[in-house]
């Protein structure tokens, strides 16, 4: 007897049988889109349902068109989907016994119901605007998108995971979207929203970065509060439930929030743009307190990390103490055991000169800036060089720190082949007294 194929969700479901079929449903919809035949398609009525085009998140083809917003199951949950051509192998939506349905690989997979569109959608604003087109929906949440417009999109390449500046400024010319959102505008639609009895529970704040300001991102912070405040004219009390997803901004902006308006959840929304670029240590540098590029952060080392974090708009995100657990060693000198064991005399005149350059430094440090001013011709003031080799965070020393932990890594991600078993392993006998790790 010929056994009936399963779809590939119910293969998903049999793997893992302690996960409700419903969750690995909502998730692979998700994944995997959703396209709408003609058939459900006519099932739509504008005047009864939320369709698609308000949200900062666009659709996989690019294209705006009358589509439900999204689908709600038969536990009453729902699915956040995305419009998608057929050829990336979306889930379908068609119609059964008068009814929307997905279906994968011609398989009924369950019943769906469209978003319902909520009393507030055909009103309009003081100003005309209808109200959908300024707060959306999804079920038991309002959204507010208070501008289309993102910095991190100012060179065309934006984020790598985010699309919502081409969606933003696809909606807005197309259904007429205001640009930057009024907040008393903003405020009135919320009132008028809560006016349906028990429909929403949560207010939701997000949309590009604004990186002017006295500080970067100030511009972005007094803009939200500004909504903020607007919105919580609607409640009796101070805080309301609410939740901002936004830059990694700064603490004291984040206590601006909250001591200012009724806030009560914030997200930081870390920027991704093409991961990393390599440039050289002094490009990188210009490019970042230029603030003018897609550079956004530098991974760099002394005196540039210095010399950045002089300026007021560059703060520390990760170092490298916090990553190996303490300090390490940054710099050694490096030579092959035959010349070690060919040259002796040289070798040690090398490392006693390295001790003695040590000792010194440690002991003299505005000397041991004038002499590196003086030789290596630098445009850095002797103050400066002064104070960059005073951190505290900074220590001269011939003792190998953290090797290990270098070591280690390099052996599990295949850069070397052989595990050393000690730091010792790595150094010639006259170090190995020292309190190396």
């Amino acid at each position: 007897m010929k056994k009936t194929p399963i779809t590939p969700l119910e293969e998903i479901v049999r793997r893992y049988p302690d996960v409700p079929r419903l969750i690995i449903l909502k998730a692979d919809v998700q994944r995997r889109g959703v396209y709408y035949t003609d058939e459900a398609i006519a099932l739509l009525d504008p005047a009864r349902h939320q369709t698609s085009g308000t949200h900062i998140f666009g659709t996989r083809d690019g294209v705006i068109r009358l589509t439900p917003e999204s689908l709600l199951l038969r536990d009453g949950s729902s699915i956040i989907t995305t419009p998608t051509p057929l050829e990336e192998n979306p889930y379908i939506v068609d119609v059964l016994d008068g009814a929307p349905w997905l279906f994968d690989d011609g398989h009924a997979l369950e019943e769906v119901e469209y978003w319902p569109a909520p009393d507030f959608y055909s009103k309009t604003s003081s100003s005309g605007v209808l109200m959908k087109n300024i707060v959306s929906t999804r079920p038991q949440r309002l959204n507010i998108f208070p501008y289309r417009y993102c910095t991190f999109w100012n060179n065309g390449k934006g984020c790598a995971f985010c699309d919502i500046v081409a969606q933003m400024k696809k909606s807005g010319k197309e259904l007429k979207i205001p640009a930057r959102l009024d907040p008393v505008e903003v405020g009135e639609v919320i009132g008028e929203a809560l006016k349906e009895p028990g429909r929403f529970s949560a207010v939701f704040l997000t949309s590009g970065s604004i990186v002017g300001g006295a500080r970067p991102f100030d511009d972005e912070i007094d803009y939200y509060i500004a909504i903020l405040n607007e919105v919580g004219k609607n409640f009796r009390t101070k805080k309301f439930p609410s939740q901002l997803i936004g830059t990694a901004f700064e603490k004291n902006q984040l206590q601006r929030l909250y001591d200012e308006t009724g806030l009560m959840s914030y997200t930081a929304n870390i920027e991704v743009l093409e991961l990393t670029v390599t440039m050289k240590h002094p490009d990188a540098m210009a490019a970042l307190l230029s603030g003018k590029s897609e550079i956004t952060g530098h991974l760099t080392s002394p005196p540039f990390m210095f010399q950045e974090l002089d300026d007021k708009r560059v703060r520390t995100v990760l170092n490298s103490y916090d990553v190996l657990g303490g300090p390490h060693t940054f710099n050694v000198i490096t030579t092959t055991k035959t010349f070690h064991d060919n040259n002796p005399k040289t070798y040690a005149a090398v490392f006693a000169a390295l001790e003695e350059a040590v000792a010194y430094i440690n002991k003299n440090k505005r000397s041991a800036a004038e002499i590196y001013q003086k030789a290596s011709k630098t445009k850095e003031s002797l103050e400066d060089l002064i104070k960059e080799i005073s951190q505290p965070s900074l220590s001269y020393t011939t003792t190998p720190l953290n090797i290990s932990k270098f070591s280690d890594f390099m052996y599990k991600t295949g850069t070397i082949k052989t595990k050393p078993n000690s730091w010792k392993d790595l150094f010639f006998p006259n170090v190995h007294g020292k309190q190396g790790s």
